[in-house]
């Protein structure tokens, strides 16, 4: 069994409205457009606790984030982890908003939406809900700074 199973979720929403009225923040459940307001981008990023290539890139994501990304980027969590308590052990360093954990149909509708096949994966749209990558994680890497990345994202 794969980390997403269901190849046909009920939920077929795109862009931003794919990820629901309201996510977890560490403030609490708040609606996503609260979340999401005035951001240049907002990026899906897909893992999980038992995922080692997870782990040794979320203190890399969390870094660059809170370097640089804070004011006009949104991070959504969108957990492969295997239960609740995993998936608070995953989102505990995490500073950024996360899709419930319980709301598993509308997780594999995204993972079904943006082809994401392994994890770690980071899904990059632009504020408005444009898809801008797919290969986010590698994109950001490569480029050595959110900045740059961001502006190869809007420029393609």
């Amino acid at each position: 069994m794969g980390c997403f199973p269901s190849k046909n979720a009920a939920i077929q929403n795109t862009g931003l409205d794919g990820l629901g009225m309201v996510l977890e923040t560490k403030k609490g459940v708040t609606p996503a457009a609260q979340v999401f307001a005035d951001k240049k981008a907002v990026m899906l990023y897909f893992a999980a606790h038992w995922c080692p290539s997870c782990r040794a890139f979320t203190p890399v994501l969390v870094k660059m984030y809170e370097e640089h990304m804070t004011e006009s980027v949104a991070v959504v969590f969108v957990s492969s982890d295997r239960t609740d308590q995993t998936f608070k052990e995953s989102y505990e360093d995490m500073p950024w908003a996360a899709l419930p954990f319980e709301d598993r149909a509308r997780k594999d509708a995204l993972a079904t939406e943006y082809g994401v096949a392994g994890i770690p994966s980071l899904i990059v749209l632009d504020g408005s809900g444009k898809l801008l990558s797919r290969e986010g994680r590698q994109e950001l890497l490569q480029s050595g700074s959110f900045q740059a990345a961001l502006e190869s994202w809007q420029d393609s």
